[in-house]
């Protein structure tokens, strides 16, 4: 067993459910990670409005404060609160105290079929990729002689990016309903899991952006599906159930957690050290976007965004030498139906929740198949692949007016209708590439 492993099964053995999450046991660890054991011993005081005060009894009272008035508020609102309240702490060796002492009570009175994670930072932290982030900073930015990375300003690091939307990606995937809410800390994640989907919205409470937005609902909305309320969260049936079991999903986020440090292994695997960080930020970007594809609920956003995560998907596989094509013959092989099917069976891999996405896959195939079933376009054009058709709304970023005027016409011949469920596909290649890196980039 490798060191890798070890880690891996560490930080997957760390669970906290309600049989012991009162036992001071189940938090040793934690407290040797937050070297809170060391700074109880100290005592540290701090002084608020003339009153002195250890920092964890101030601790303690922001944080009774913050969930005590989320009290009558919806359960998503009290996830929020939680996040809030342990990512809000002055004094960041705290959280494991708060969690076991005020916490992770009132989590499982609201949640009793959930359970807490807690993922050390040292298992996802990659050592080597700040160091040749360092390297490349003294190459080219001499001027501040190595103590600033490249595009330093984009807040594309990736370990950070794992920790934070990598994680959400696993617990939102179903919105408007979450699964969780995960709080990443200075010295470990904490990701709170509900067990059972909670619909993540007040229905008489609108921020002005949520209805403004409305506006555009219908843009690129499909014909099956009004064009208000257009997002169809993923695996939740119309009742707000899961069609997934709690240990499935439980198995699903074990994996899931321990499955993201493997990408450190992916972009350090190249020779040039560029590439390794230029990778890391594309893999950066990915997860950034894919996340947002899973929050909207806009068709026209979805529908660019997922565009954009293909396109990074070929850059990758041909900017590290896994496709043999060209990066637009490579996009377009990504949404044919052998990619499609071989998706699908690298998805029946995925602990927990792999028969449902790979289901999904081939829902999304047989879709997708049926683009290009219209009568116009098939007069014009009877060989045209649903993916080649795909590709040129992809190049409709840049404008419509099209220079090729094959592509012209089949714009002009198409409905323009696209299946609201399309974008969805991004989440299910991310964790196919989450199972096996390399081996989905063969494209």
């Amino acid at each position: 067993m490798t060191e890798s492993d070890i880690e891996s099964k560490r930080a997957e053995s760390i669970v906290i459910d309600k049989s012991n999450f009162k036992s001071p046991k189940t938090y040793h660890s934690m407290y040797e990670d937050f070297y809170l054991t060391k700074w109880l011993e100290r005592r540290q005081k701090v002084t608020i409005n003339k009153e002195i005060m250890s920092d964890a009894t101030y601790e303690k009272r922001r944080c009774r404060a913050i969930l005590r008035d989320c009290t009558r508020k919806a359960k998503w609102r009290k996830l929020l609160a939680i996040d809030y309240s342990l990512g809000g702490m002055s004094s960041g060796n705290l959280p494991p105290l708060l969690l076991k002492e005020l916490i992770a009570p009132m989590f499982f009175k609201n949640f009793p079929h959930g359970n807490i994670r807690y993922v050390p930072v040292w298992k996802l932290r990659g050592i080597q990729l700040m160091k040749i982030g360092a390297e490349l900073g003294a190459k080219y930015q001499p001027e501040f002689e190595g103590l600033m990375v490249p595009h330093a300003g984009s807040n594309l690091d990736m370990e950070l990016s794992l920790r934070g939307s990598g994680v959400d990606v696993a617990l939102h995937f179903t919105f408007p309903c979450l699964m969780g809410i995960n709080a990443p800390l200075a010295f470990g994640n904490f990701a709170f899991l509900t067990g059972d989907p909670i619909l993540a919205l007040d229905r008489n409470t609108f921020a002005a952006q949520d209805v403004l937005s409305r506006g555009l609902s219908s843009v690129y909305t499909d014909s099956y599906t009004p064009s208000h309320g257009v997002k169809r969260p993923i695996l939740i049936d119309s009742l707000g159930k899961a069609v997934f079991s709690r240990s499935d999903y439980f198995s699903y986020f074990g994996w899931y957690a321990t499955a993201l440090p493997r990408l450190f292994d992916f972009v350090e695997g190249q020779d040039d050290k560029g590439n390794v960080f230029l990778a890391s930020m594309s893999v950066s970007r990915i997860i950034s976007e894919t996340y947002l594809t899973i929050l909207s609920d806009i068709p026209l956003i979805r529908l660019i965004l997922a565009f954009s995560i293909l396109d990074k998907f070929a850059n990758l596989a041909c900017a590290l030498g896994l496709s043999k094509l060209n990066e637009p013959d490579t996009w377009t092989n990504l949404l044919s139906p052998d990619f499609l099917a071989r998706c699908s069976t690298i998805l029946e891999h995925v602990p927990g929740l792999g028969h449902h996405f790979s289901l999904l896959s081939q829902y999304t195939e047989e879709q997708l198949a049926g683009i290009t079933h219209e009568r116009s376009l098939e007069k014009l054009h009877l060989r045209l692949s649903p993916s080649k058709l795909m590709r040129i709304y992809r190049n409709s970023h840049h404008g419509y007016m099209l220079r090729d005027d094959s592509d012209r016409k089949i714009l002009l011949s198409h409905s323009g209708d696209i299946f609201n469920e399309f974008p969805d596909i991004v989440f299910l290649f991310w964790n196919a590439f989450l199972v096996d890196p390399l081996g989905f980039l063969r494209i």
